[in-house]
């Protein structure tokens, strides 16, 4: 039992890794992705959470999960930096791998065939990509795999 739960945490820590490497060494050069961390200043300063702002005017052409959450981490550590920015994106790509390790045990039986599809997904270039920056579309892609996880759960036990 004891290697078995050691190699579940190597898991974690190096999927964690793979994902958090080098986050912070980048500036927000897109401006997709200045505008999320600019909205979440906004936030902040403004103390207005309900409307989210960008450069004054009202910026609701997106969903502001996003820019809540990188103003909530951006409270949390006193401040807003790339890394923060990019921040619940990694961890929306490091739930979403979770949810596929657990969804591949759970229809094959074997935690080796779940970690592979975790491995498998998060190796994948456009998710590995769209995970480690600050955009929405991660925070999607989590949100339709806890769902569609969550609805397999039903269904069986229906």
């Amino acid at each position: 039992m004891g290697s078995k739960r050691w190699a579940i945490i190597a898991a974690l820590v190096g999927s964690g890794l793979m994902l958090f490497f080098n986050l912070w060494g980048r500036s927000l050069e897109n401006h997709d992705y200045f505008r999320y961390a600019q909205v979440a200043k906004e936030m902040i300063f403004s103390g207005d959470w309900i409307i989210p702002r960008y450069n004054g005017e009202v910026f609701i052409q997106k969903p502001p999960l996003l820019s809540w959450l990188i103003a909530i981490s951006a409270v949390t550590w006193g401040g807003l930096t790339p890394f923060l920015a990019r921040l619940p994106g990694v961890l929306a790509a490091w739930g979403g791998g979770i949810v596929v390790y657990l969804w591949g045990r759970r229809i094959w039986g074997d935690k080796r065939c779940g970690w592979i599809a975790c491995w498998v997904l998060i190796s994948s270039h456009l998710y590995f990509d769209m995970g480690r920056i600050a955009r929405t579309d991660m925070l999607f892609s989590f949100m339709i795999l806890l769902s569609l996880y969550f609805f397999r759960l039903g269904y069986e036990e229906a």
